[in-house]
């Protein structure tokens, strides 16, 4: 379902208000290509691949690019004004987040761990398969001692 905003003034993403129509599933879908860091370009291509209105997809475009010189003057205001560096204005961190720490050392904790896990698994094989190896002499054997 495209969702249209026909008002004068229609509040599109957070403080910023825009002055005309816009399809918003294509406004969202060229800030979450920027997001992934696609060009504009390539966003607005698939957007008409798919068969969307060409003056849809330039109408949000237009839009995305007026929000997004908002913003960098918003963070220019932020870095420039000492009053506003504490505060908070609904910006999102952009940047890579490292999730894991491969790579580094693990230090000689980290490789005794691994040591003692696979001298278990190993131990667990060998038992394992002695069992499938000596299946009767051990029933023979269980058979003895109880009973």
């Amino acid at each position: 379902m495209v969702e249209e905003a026909d008002k004068k003034k229609e509040k599109v993403e957070g403080e910023f208000v825009v002055n005309s129509k816009i399809n918003l599933e294509v406004f969202g879908g060229l800030k979450r290509g920027a997001e992934r860091g696609e060009t504009l370009k390539d966003s607005m291509m698939s957007f008409y691949r798919a068969g969307y209105p060409k003056e849809e997809i330039e109408n949000a475009a237009r839009i995305f690019l007026e929000e997004k010189e908002k913003m960098k003057k918003v963070a220019g205001a932020m870095t420039t004004n000492p009053a506003l560096k504490g505060k908070k204005l609904g910006m999102q961190k952009s940047g890579n987040q490292k999730a894991s720490k491969y790579g580094k050392d693990k230090g000689i904790l980290g490789d005794k761990t691994t040591l003692f896990l696979i001298s278990i698994l190993i131990l667990l094989l060998l038992v394992l398969a002695s069992v499938f190896l000596f299946k009767s002499e051990m029933v023979d054997f269980f058979n003895n001692m109880f009973g």
